[in-house]
């Protein structure tokens, strides 16, 4: 569109867009196999935002319920170490047609292949492995790949899966822990190397080799701590009582995953620790109401250690601040109890104060935001640290000023006009210095600065237009840009981020929690089931 004329919200096209991302997803999404849980929880959540999610059918409810626990690695099923994978493409499966002929998956996650003569040379050949799935190219009783939506796996094949499970047992002061309060159990840290090299050859026999029919526990095969967070929280959104989680296994998968440092892994099989990590393990402590599995005085260390020179968080120490790292780790020391937002903490004027209401007109959005003629610099200005300086012994007033003028000056106030540009208005959040404004910022920086009580120095009318600028008029969605295809990621963040801040009336969007990034909904239903737990 041209011209500044004001965008309107099209959210029966995005509930449309949500609901087909439930059942069906388009190729260019291959990539994301691994991650299809943190996909679910975007269209789960953007329904509740929505007000849509209830009207989800009850059985496609249960059905995803079901493929959610499916996904868990529990102590029960021999894993050390539970939480959820990201999908069942990550998962290895050892095939075998009769209890004689057997597939068996080694130390090197290569197959050895047994012989029979049951079947001939040319159907034994078409057996093949693809990304740890084993697969069967003719159509024979032989083809068992096991893909996401298949239910055509034989019956017996499952069985003979079921029959053969070795457990390993987790070392605790107490035995089946999985209530919601806070127990006795000692987890177990990481030494900053994968937990699985810690075994010894017996348990790595036990651990990687299978010859039934069995999801193989290879190194590859662990839960994964940002498919956690999202399986938790999807499981709060549909209404699930958590009964059914291995909270013990989750919270030695967290305690496992903790480096040296405070920093936490993503996996047991070891990949890049940094703030997204200590904030998704902040976020299953709370949920799970225990957290015992974190060295918190070490983790706030860590939080702390990644201020910049610029003013805010980045990934890790000495690395360039950002605006999805910053959230993580204010966040983190929100939900660790490090944070604590003291009221009246702003003393900037009402003539400077972007405030935003939530009366909207339903046909279209419209601007009941005040003016604010002072650029985001002087904004920031208005800040009094002095008031906060509670963030709490952790960050001196100066560097709380430095954090809350970096979040204020990633609004960019104009908009490049060039054929080249990517965004078609100004006003909306950039990630870092000298990068175009981005969509999933608006959640990203607006929650960050929701819960240091500072979001109202953004001009919230213009983060709004910006945003609606990226939505797609055809198939619904929000996308990174004004010029860009919508996706799930930025459809979820775009909306979280506008319904963190209030920038849409009550009855198009549910309010959403910023430190759990929930709706207030599933926060509530959470709440209500710890205070069942101790009763």
């Amino acid at each position: 569109m041209e011209g500044k004329q004001d965008y309107i919200f099209l959210k029966k096209r995005h509930i449309s867009y949500l609901r087909r991302s439930l059942s069906i997803l388009p190729s260019s999404t291959a990539n994301y196999d691994t991650s299809r849980m943190t996909v679910l929880f975007f269209s789960l959540s953007g329904l509740d935002i929505l007000h849509a999610l209830d009207d989800v059918p009850e059985q496609e409810i249960q059905e995803i319920v079901e493929w959610i626990y499916s996904l868990q690695l529990t102590s029960e099923d021999g894993y050390p170490c539970g939480g959820f994978r990201g999908g069942h493409c990550v998962t290895n499966v050892a095939a075998e047609a009769t209890p004689q002929d057997s597939y068996n998956i080694g130390h090197s996650n290569k197959i050895k292949q047994q012989t029979s003569n049951q079947y001939n040379d040319h159907q034994m050949s078409s057996v093949c492995q693809t990304n740890g799935i084993l697969s069967k190219n003719s159509n024979t009783e032989l083809d068992v790949r096991i893909n996401e939506g298949d239910s055509s796996i034989p019956q017996k094949l499952l069985k003979m899966c079921n029959g053969n499970k070795k457990k390993i047992n987790l070392s605790s002061d107490t035995n089946n822990a999985k209530g919601l309060s806070n127990t006795n159990t000692v987890y177990s840290k990481s030494d900053g190397k994968p937990p699985f090299s810690n075994l010894s050859s017996n348990q790595e026999d036990i651990h990687l080799q299978f010859s039934s029919v069995y999801a193989s526990q290879s190194p590859l095969d662990t839960g994964h701590i940002a498919m956690t967070y999202t399986a938790l929280a999807s499981l709060l959104l549909l209404g699930d009582d958590l009964a059914r989680v291995d909270k013990e296994a989750v919270l030695q998968h967290v305690a496992s995953l903790q480096c040296p440092d405070g920093s936490f892994l993503s996996n047991a099989g070891g990949s890049e620790n940094d703030l997204r990590f200590v904030y998704c393990a902040a976020v299953i402590c709370h949920i799970l109401a225990d957290s015992s599995a974190i060295n918190i005085d070490a983790a706030v260390t860590y939080i702390t250690d990644c201020l910049g020179y610029a003013g805010a968080l980045g990934q890790g120490a000495l690395q360039e601040s950002h605006g999805g790292s910053t959230y993580c780790g204010v966040a983190a020391l929100h939900l660790l109890g490090a944070l604590k937002k003291n009221a009246g903490n702003v003393s900037a004027s009402k003539d400077n104060d972007a405030t935003a209401t939530n009366e909207t007109d339903n046909a279209t959005v419209t601007s009941n935001v005040a003016a604010n003629d002072s650029s985001a610099a002087v904004a920031a200005s208005s800040y009094d640290s002095e008031a906060d300086t509670e963030l709490h012994g952790l960050l001196s007033p100066r560097e709380l000023d430095s954090l809350v003028r970096w979040l204020i000056m990633r609004q960019q106030d104009t908009c490049d006009t060039t054929p080249e540009a990517v965004n078609a208005r100004e006003g909306g959040l950039q990630g870092r210095p000298n990068k175009p404004a981005d969509t999933c910022y608006t959640f990203w920086v607006g929650a960050a600065l929701k819960l240091l009580g500072c979001e109202h120095l953004l001009d919230l009318n213009s983060l709004l237009q910006f945003v609606l600028s990226t939505q797609d008029p055809v198939t619904g969605g929000l996308a990174k840009h004004s010029s860009s295809g919508a996706d799930g990621l930025h459809t979820y963040l775009g909306l979280s981020g506008m319904a963190v801040l209030g920038l849409l009336p009550l009855q198009d969007a549910m309010p959403v929690d910023p430190a759990l990034n929930m709706t207030c909904r599933a926060v509530k239903h959470l709440r209500d089931l710890n205070l069942r737990s101790r009763r």
